[in-house]
């Protein structure tokens, strides 16, 4: 070992056989007695002076080829055309001083993804991701070092993933969107306009968005890219009205408002007005996007609204055995039971008078219904509930 690879900042190179054979510019095959990743007789071994380690890594160099001064090429053709590859392009060459180079250009590598990093951590990288093999023993050694130079496990070591997290992509004109990187690094650069260089940016509109990071050894990667879509407001629909019923007739989900008060259980298209007041409905189209319908003004005068004392239902909600019992002065002819869009699907003749009636809906399906009890000069409208 000479001198100066006594420094530990210093990376000395062993150097291993790259190959055992070859064909030459003249169509010669070359062998030699070795074996390629076998330690080359021209290596130099360690300890240093001071008995610490070195090599402190090995590296291809023994029977290597590269580029040549083509003077120089043409005059080995004839003179000596063992040095020369069969495409005539490239020079044999060998020793710790082709081993080197390769190492010297993993650091070059390393150092354009990491430009901030600093000797100790070129190294340590360096040795953490060197490769192991039949040839290297155990290690670490004063033959191979640490093992063998892996460029891309070495470079591998310094690639980094950052993260965009997004719940739901999908957004609607009017909402906005908070991207950020995790976890935190440096610095950023994201592909806005103006550029945002915070770990946060708020996005209004949709795209595809990533950032350029960069960690505390300067080490840059393109975060993961955030592609995120936004839906237009849906047209304002228009309720069209049936008597008391209400019908919006767009595809997607429903809530009813009576006075700016949501109506429980009024979540179909179509919905019946018990009572005066302005309706109007919260559209959700099928995006997720929502927007209001216009306002419609029922006045009822149909439907009489009578104290409990005078028609009581009992229970309700129920689980599908309800008991009606009217006061003595009604009379009931007919009563009905009605889903939320106002289709009959429960249907009971009255012959008899009398005020008290069981009924069995236990075959509906759960949910709400309006139950109309007609008599001889009105109607009476009443929510049930069937659980």
């Amino acid at each position: 070992m000479s001198s100066f690879t006594c420094l530990p900042s210093a990376i000395t190179v062993g150097n291993y056989y790259n190959r055992s054979t070859y064909t030459d510019v003249s169509g010669t095959l070359r062998t030699f007695n070795h074996a390629p990743g076998q330690i080359s007789v021209n290596s130099s071994l360690g300890p240093n002076r001071n008995n610490f380690l070195k090599p402190d890594i090995s590296s291809a160099g023994d029977i290597m080829f590269g580029t040549g001064r083509l003077a120089t090429l043409a005059s080995a053709i004839n003179s000596n055309p063992s040095k020369v590859s069969s495409d005539s392009l490239h020079w044999r060459n060998g020793g710790t001083s082709m081993a080197s180079p390769t190492v010297a250009g993993m650091v070059a590598l390393y150092l354009q993804m990491c430009p901030k990093a600093n000797n100790n951590q070129i190294k340590s990288d360096l040795i953490a991701s060197a490769k192991k093999d039949q040839f290297t023993g155990l290690q670490p050694n004063f033959t191979f070092g640490n093992g063998k130079a892996d460029g891309f496990q070495y470079l591998k070591r310094r690639v980094f993933y950052p993260l965009i997290p997004v719940s739901n992509p999908i957004f609607c004109q009017g909402d906005s969107s908070i991207l950020t990187i995790a976890p935190s690094f440096s610095s950023y650069q994201w592909n806005t306009s103006p550029i945002d260089s915070t770990n946060s940016i708020t996005v209004h509109q949709g795209g595809n968005y990533y950032a350029w990071v960069e960690n505390q050894f300067g080490c840059s990667v393109t975060s993961e890219i955030a592609s995120l879509i936004f839906y237009r407001t849906p047209q304002q629909p228009i309720i069209q009205q049936n008597a008391l019923t209400l019908t919006i007739n767009d595809v997607g989900s429903y809530q009813w408002f009576q006075n700016q008060s949501s109506i429980p259980w009024a979540e179909n298209p179509s919905h019946i007005a018990l009572s005066s007041g302005d309706y109007y409905c919260e559209y959700t189209d099928v995006f997720g996007c929502s927007t209001n319908s216009d306002t419609v003004t029922i006045i009822v005068t149909s439907l009489e609204e009578i104290s409990t004392q005078s028609f009581n239902i009992q229970p309700n909600p129920s689980r599908g055995l309800i008991t009606i019992n009217l006061s003595a002065d009604q009379h009931a002819n007919k009563i009905e039971v009605l889903n939320p869009q106002g289709k009959l699907v429960w249907l009971k003749i009255i012959q008899e008078s009398r005020q008290q009636f069981e009924l069995d809906l236990s075959l509906l399906s759960k949910g709400f219904y309006f139950m109309r009890v007609s008599t001889s000069n009105n109607q009476i409208l009443r929510k049930i509930i069937l659980e």
